[in-house]
């Protein structure tokens, strides 16, 4: 059967020649479009050609480009989804994809926008957030409030984002939290880093300059300002404004004695 709510434009699929047939041309002809039967397709929706609809999915007040895929248990509402993007087991709210993204096992909403070729995998996005195009995001990333990720960067697993700006070509791969900062173009920031942006009452800023490595397990206490070129050996502690071109490792004294034996 096939059920519809003429005043709401909401179709409950159950046979889907029947909804390929309310959505025909003038020829009678229906598009070329896959909603499959346990989907719904609400309100007012747009569905390009070769568009996929898959199992279980809610689509509401949508526009879905020619050739995107959503697929298996997801929820896509007021957005935007650009040609041969892919979506699967996620839920997209209030966003706008660009072509040929991939967004798997994500919760992506409050105005997000996704560049062209970008992947999101496994990850919580949210609140004015804008990642450019080729970017990779995940897994297990969390990226809220006002952040801004460059075209061909990479935030990687188990990384949290907090109003942020990773410039183009800058990599966060791991176990960080970022808040308050700005990472500069084609920067690498170590595992285990941290922008220590909070004293208890205020938060202060923290910007690392282009083409800066900071070393695994860093920490940088804001408010910091860190120059182009830096070199930042692992395990430091940056407390001081460093200029261009600087190599900086900052190391509590090894102790070393032998060890006791009991009694």
């Amino acid at each position: 059967m096939f059920f519809t709510n003429a005043c709401a434009m909401e179709y409950y699929t159950k046979k889907l020649g029947v909804v390929m047939q309310e959505n025909s041309n003038d020829s009678g002809k229906a598009r070329d479009f896959f909603v499959h039967p346990t989907a719904q397709v609400l309100g007012s929706n747009t569905i390009g050609k070769g568009a996929h609809i898959g199992a279980f999915c809610v689509v509401e007040d949508c526009e879905i480009g020619d050739g995107a895929k959503v697929d298996f248990c997801s929820s896509v509402r007021r957005a935007k989804i650009g040609k041969e993007c892919f979506v699967m087991r996620s839920m997209v709210e209030d966003c706008v994809l660009q072509k040929m993204c991939k967004i798997i096992n994500s919760n992506l909403y409050g105005n997000v926008k996704i560049g062209a070729n970008t992947l999101v995998r496994n990850s919580e996005i949210y609140d004015n957030i804008d990642i450019g195009q080729n970017a990779t995001v995940g897994v297990f990333a969390h990226v809220h409030n006002n952040c801004k990720i460059g075209d061909f960067a990479r935030v990687g697993n188990f990384v949290e984002l907090k109003k942020t700006t990773v410039c183009s070509g800058a990599k966060c791969a791991h176990l960080a939290y970022l808040g308050d900062g700005e990472i500069g173009e084609n920067t690498n920031i170590g595992a285990g880093t941290i922008f220590c942006n909070y004293d208890g009452k205020n938060k202060f800023p923290t910007r690392v300059g282009a083409r800066c490595f900071v070393g695994s397990n860093c920490t940088l206490i804001a408010p910091l300002s860190i120059g182009d070129d830096c070199f930042i050996g692992a395990d430091s502690c940056v407390c001081e404004d460093l200029p261009s071109g600087t190599f900086f490792v900052r190391r509590s004294k090894d102790t070393k004695q032998r060890r006791r034996k009991d009694g």
